[in-house]
């Protein structure tokens, strides 16, 4: 028999399929009635009501957020306390709605924010390389439309490395790219240039943390 964990889930992944699929008002009219349902198949049975809805809001903060147990555990003690604390259930039903379309719209934001790194990233791989040379947060803010403090602590929240780390990512592969490719004739001292290295000794000594090889053992290859 399955337990409640595991049926919330399955009730949970149901309702979020129908967000998905049909869209958010689709789903904000099936969660409307299914909390009328609920309200109805209790009736007086006050407890049993506060297990339902926590069940089922249990099991989709358990999917929109499975990275964070305790973000989860939080949100589930809050939403519990506030079916416990209104006597009505009608207005324990609005609770309800309320709190599963706050949960979704955070999801949406997180998701949104979480894309933007990527968009960051792959505006780094298809810069050419006389601008990614050029490149520093400073130049990304403004690229981007945000302060380059808020641009710096968003991407690091997400990918948990700095801009400044991704911008020197992105100057090595090219570097191993160019290196590996038997039509470029280039110095390291002329690529460590045109990638924005003053120093071609201290890229060279980062290009061998990142890689395990020095430029010059790549060409020799």
């Amino acid at each position: 028999m399955p337990s409640k964990f595991t049926e919330s889930l399955e009730l949970a992944r149901e309702l979020l399929k129908i967000y998905h699929l049909q869209g958010a008002n689709a789903f904000a009219e099936c969660i409307q009635r299914y909390a009328q349902l609920i309200v109805a198949d209790c009736q007086q049975d006050t407890r049993r009501l506060n297990t339902r809805f926590s069940t089922v809001v249990f099991g989709i903060l358990s999917i929109l957020f499975v990275n964070d147990t305790e973000r989860i555990m939080r949100q589930e003690v809050a939403v519990t306390e506030g079916f416990i604390n209104e006597a009505d259930a009608a207005r324990k039903a609005e609770l309800f709605v309320r709190d599963v379309a706050r949960f979704l719209r955070e999801y949406e934001v997180e998701r949104h924010e979480q894309a933007f790194s990527e968009r960051l990233l792959m505006h780094l791989a298809s810069c050419p390389l006389a601008e990614l040379k050029e490149t520093t947060l400073t130049v990304l803010a403004e690229r981007f439309d945000y302060h380059p403090n808020y641009l710096s602590n968003k991407f690091k929240k997400e990918k948990q490395f700095t801009v400044q780390e991704a911008i020197l990512n992105e100057k090595l592969n090219r570097a191993l790219f160019i290196l590996r490719d038997e039509t470029e004739r280039t110095t390291i001292k002329e690529l460590s240039w045109r990638l924005g290295f003053s120093d071609p000794a201290y890229f060279s000594q980062l290009f061998k943390k990142r890689f395990g090889m020095l430029p010059k053992q790549i060409q020799a290859t």
